[in-house]
């Protein structure tokens, strides 16, 4: 995985560098690092299943906001 692909998985899902960080336990800096393709990601197997959790979370919060 790239940064920017990284960096475009996180805006399409809307969370925050914060956010990803965080779940990926990660300081902010880092995560920026590995999206300006500047550091190589250190774990990108385990950064895939992170943001293939928040893709699923968002893609339930949007089906749960259509039924209501």
């Amino acid at each position: 995985m790239e940064g920017t692909e990284l960096r475009a998985r996180r805006l399409r899902i809307g969370c925050s560098r914060n956010q990803v960080a965080h779940a990926l336990g990660v300081a902010v800096p880092v995560l920026q690092a590995w999206e300006d393709d500047g550091v190589r990601i250190e774990f990108p197997a385990a950064a895939e299943q992170v943001l293939r959790k928040l893709e699923r979370r968002d893609e339930e919060s949007e089906i749960r906001s259509h039924v209501n």
